[in-house]
């Protein structure tokens, strides 16, 4: 049983590279912005806490509630590095242990960046990583996806 227990609760792991024709210092200001993720995910976000720099509410510190009916989730901004680094943890919600997303921003030259989005996490509930995993690389994928595409249209999106 005790060697049985670690699989039942194994981590997990969403890694997604994407390309934006937008220069790195448009895309990290949007995917910093905690209210315009609604604009790529099914969910309602909103930021409930501002960051520890005062010239930027969603630097470090900062806090989003997600609403995505009947889930609510909170994420906290643990390290902010702009215009290269975004990682946050999940610090209120259900179905998920130890959840943390890393977004590297990737300056490839002439008004291009490529972003690379990792998120680990464990299920709080017996064998049901592998579903929350593919479901969360779905949203997001798609969601990252819908992003790119408007920086396609408009690099000023």
């Amino acid at each position: 049983m005790s060697v049985l227990l670690p699989q039942l609760f194994a981590r997990e792991t969403i890694h997604l590279l994407q390309d934006f024709e937008a220069p790195v210092e448009k895309v990290f200001a949007f995917f910093s912005d905690h209210e315009r993720w609604s604009e790529m995910f099914p969910a309602a976000f909103k930021r409930i806490q501002f960051g520890e720099d005062p010239k930027d509410a969603n630097s470090k510190g900062s806090v989003r509630r997600i609403i995505a009916f009947p889930l609510v989730i909170e994420e906290t901004i643990t390290d902010y590095r702009y215009p290269r680094l975004i990682e946050y943890k999940v610090t209120y919600g259900f179905g998920l242990k130890n959840h943390c997303g890393t977004m590297e921003f990737i300056d490839l030259g002439n008004g291009k960046c490529r972003l690379d989005y990792k998120v680990v996490f464990e299920p709080a509930v017996p064998m049901s990583g592998f579903v929350l995993k593919n479901i969360l690389q779905k949203l997001i994928s798609s969601g990252v996806g819908f992003a790119a595409r408007k920086f396609k249209e408009n690099p000023n999106f």
